[in-house]
């Protein structure tokens, strides 16, 4: 089935003004935003803007297509995607500015976006998801407790920022986290901000504690929140959602479905189903029953002393991780063995608890599925014996 690189090779000759722009476009633009445009695009303290096209000419110019590798996580289709674009009327002669990447390892955090100029007189602000740093990954996983993370509150400075020197409708967007920072930036940007802002984009991202949710705050935007999430979402299923779903059909399967190239499309639009598959609804209940089972104490402990075991091997990315496995592998053993008892007896009952729920939620699952087929077979064999006491009833008259 067809992709957003499908999509373009279809719609890319048709510029924004003959064809509004929609969901769609929206993606494309949080893949946008994964790109290293540093010194390339203006900085979010510098005036002025590129097009998408010289902007891909200066990166190809400096980077083989062939040979850049956005990481184990991030899909390579993202450098594909951007040579398409500077090709493709609908997008080369957009206008991009004001591009932040910044990376900060003592206050964990990884955060980047940039702003495209829409020719509506609006722009789109694209904040980047997880990339492949260790640290961006621990930044996500203390969502799970934290009140606010650095890159949700870099977020709000950014579009107050940048709304501040830029005129017209507002449109806020990204991928996985970026989806979480989109909508918060949303929530607790400046009132005069807010009544600017026309969509909040939200693909596959988590969501947020439901304190947050019942905010005066939050309703002020809640209408104007789209989520869009594959069937088998995991990340965007995550904590607490108000909005409805928009559920697109992928053609991959399980996690991997979080990958935004596997979103099917026709024309326009995204292929759309009404429900979420049982695999998302398995691991939604699975990850809120042993998220639900923790004080805020044990998450806290839990992901220090993951990232700490990962850190210990000096890696700074996912790639780096596997770039060397054995010596990878000899850091990590000797950093859990040195672990304390405490964090040893934690970490063993939380892991184990995750495991726990995890198999109790597809067993229940299981059977519940059977139970309800044979109730289905019990009921059918029913019909079944009862039509043939009624054949062999009227057969009996007949004679």
């Amino acid at each position: 089935m067809a992709n957003m690189l499908d999509y373009i090779d279809w719609r890319g000759d048709i510029t924004l003004d003959q064809s509004p722009f929609n969901d769609i476009d929206n993606l494309i633009f949080t893949q946008l935003s994964f790109i290293n445009f540093d010194g390339i695009v203006p900085g979010f303290h510098e005036s002025g803007s590129v097009t998408l096209a010289e902007a891909a000419e200066i990166f190809f110019s400096e980077n083989d297509p062939d040979s850049v590798e956005m990481g184990v996580l991030v899909p390579n289709d993202i450098v594909t995607l951007f040579k398409k674009m500077a090709s493709a009327p609908r997008y080369m002669n957009l206008r991009l500015t004001k591009f932040i990447n910044k990376i900060d390892y003592d206050n964990p955090q990884q955060f980047a976006a940039l702003t495209i100029l829409l020719p509506d007189d609006s722009f789109y602000a694209a904040f980047r998801g997880t990339d492949d740093t260790i640290v961006g990954w621990k930044e996500d996983f203390n969502m799970g407790f934290m009140t606010a993370v650095p890159s949700q509150l870099d977020a709000v400075r950014y579009i107050n920022g940048i709304a501040a020197e830029l005129h017209g409708g507002i449109r806020i967007g990204g991928h996985s986290k970026g989806g979480n920072l989109s909508v918060y930036s949303a929530i607790y940007c400046d009132d005069d901000v807010k009544k600017r802002i026309i969509k909040v984009y939200n693909n596959d991202g988590p969501g947020f504690s439901r304190k947050l949710i019942d905010t005066d705050e939050y309703a002020e935007v809640a209408e104007r929140i789209k989520t869009i999430i594959p069937e088998s979402s995991i990340v965007g299923i995550m904590l607490e959602h108000e909005e409805k779903f928009t559920i697109v059909k992928s053609t991959q399967t399980g996690i991997m479905q979080h990958d935004s190239f596997s979103w099917e499309v026709l024309g326009p639009n995204f292929i759309v189903t009404d429900e979420r598959s049982q695999y998302s609804e398995i691991s939604d209940a699975a990850m809120k029953e042993w998220v639900g089972e923790m004080d805020t104490e044990e998450r806290i402990l839990f992901v220090d002393t993951l990232f700490d075991i990962l850190q210990s091997t000096d890696a700074k990315t996912l790639q780096d991780l596997n770039t060397n496995k054995l010596e990878t592998a000899r850091a990590l053993i000797k950093t859990i063995k040195n672990l304390d008892d405490d964090k040893k007896a934690g970490m063993n009952k939380i892991i184990g608890a995750l495991f726990r729920d995890n198999v109790k939620a597809v067993v229940n699952t299981v059977f519940k599925d059977t139970e309800n087929a044979v109730e289905q077979g019990v009921r059918k064999r029913k019909v079944n014996r009862k039509r043939k006491k009624e054949r062999h009833f009227f057969v009996k008259q007949k004679r």
